[in-house]
C-alpha cells in the first residue's frame, strides 16, 4: 500500500534482493530506474514492469588529468618512480578479489618495481575470512599497500592519478562507478567481461574472464611494460 499519492521512483543499484524484498517493494514504486540495460533485464521482470535505464556519470571536474602523477603519488604517500597498479572495490564475493591477489606473484617475476594499492573499502566478514590467508600471504609485501576503510569523494582522484592500470576482478557489477572514475582519470582499465561490466567499459578496456589469473597477471604485465610509451 502506498503511503501518499506522490510518485515513487525506485532506482535500483545494489542487487539482487531477496523475493521477498521485491515482492514488497514493487508495490510502492510507480518508476523503476536501472543503471544499465543488464540491471534492466535482470529485474524488471521480477518487480513486473519495465524499468528506464539511466547511466551513472562522473563529475569530470573531479575525475579528470588534471593531477599530475607526481603530485598524486606524493599526497597519496606512493612511490615516485614504481609501476603502480591499482584495486579499489568491496571485499565481497562478487569482486573476486583472490583473482587480483594470486596474481601479483606472477607480475613480480617480469616488472621490477612494481607496486600494489589495494584500496578496500568495505567487506563482508565472511568472504573476509575466506581469504583472510591469501590476503596475509600479500599483504606481508614490502610492495604490497593496503587499506580498508572509505576515502572522502574529493580526495578518489589522487590514487586513480597515481596508478598506471586500474584492475576490477568482478564477477558481478550492476554498474561500476570505479572503471568510469578511472577512465575519467584517463587510466587503463582492466576488468571482468561479466554482467554490466562490458557496458560501463565498452571498447576502452581490457576486458577478460574474472577467474583468469594468468590472463589478468599478463594484461597487467603488458600495460605497465609499456606505460612509458602511451
Amino acid at each position: 500500500m502506498k503511503l501518499s499519492d506522490k510518485p515513487r521512483v525506485f532506482v535500483l543499484h545494489a542487487v539482487p534482493f531477496t523475493k521477498e524484498t521485491y515482492e514488497e517493494t514493487k508495490d510502492y514504486i510507480d518508476v523503476f530506474i536501472a543503471p544499465s540495460e543488464f540491471t534492466a533485464k535482470e529485474e524488471s521482470s521480477k518487480l513486473g514492469f519495465k524499468s528506464i535505464v539511466i547511466y551513472h556519470g562522473v563529475d569530470t571536474t573531479l575525475f579528470s588529468t588534471s593531477i599530475p602523477r607526481s603530485i598524486a603519488r606524493e599526497y597519496s604517500k606512493m612511490p615516485i618512480k614504481a609501476k603502480v597498479v591499482l584495486w579499489n572495490d568491496r571485499i565481497s564475493p562478487e569482486k573476486e578479489l583472490e583473482t587480483f591477489l594470486k596474481s601479483i606473484p606472477l607480475i613480480e617475476r617480469e616488472v621490477s618495481n612494481v607496486y600494489f594499492y589495494i584500496k578496500m573499502r568495505a567487506k563482508n566478514k565472511k568472504y573476509f575470512m575466506e581469504i583472510k590467508d591469501l590476503l596475509k600471504s600479500v599483504e606481508k609485501k614490502n610492495n604490497v599497500r593496503m587499506h580498508i576503510g572509505w576515502t572522502a569523494h574529493e580526495e578518489l582522484p589522487f590514487p586513480y592519478r597515481s596508478a598506471g592500470v586500474f584492475v576490477r576482478t568482478s564477477s558481478y557489477e550492476n554498474f561500476c562507478l570505479g572503471f568510469v572514475e578511472a577512465m575519467a582519470s584517463s587510466l587503463p582499465v582492466i576488468a571482468g567481461n561479466r554482467a554490466s561490466i562490458p557496458e560501463a567499459v565498452g571498447i576502452a578496456g581490457i576486458l577478460l574472464d574474472p577467474f583468469d589469473v594468468d590472463g589478468f597477471a599478463c594484461w597487467m604485465r603488458e600495460i605497465l611494460m609499456n606505460e612509458d610509451k602511451g
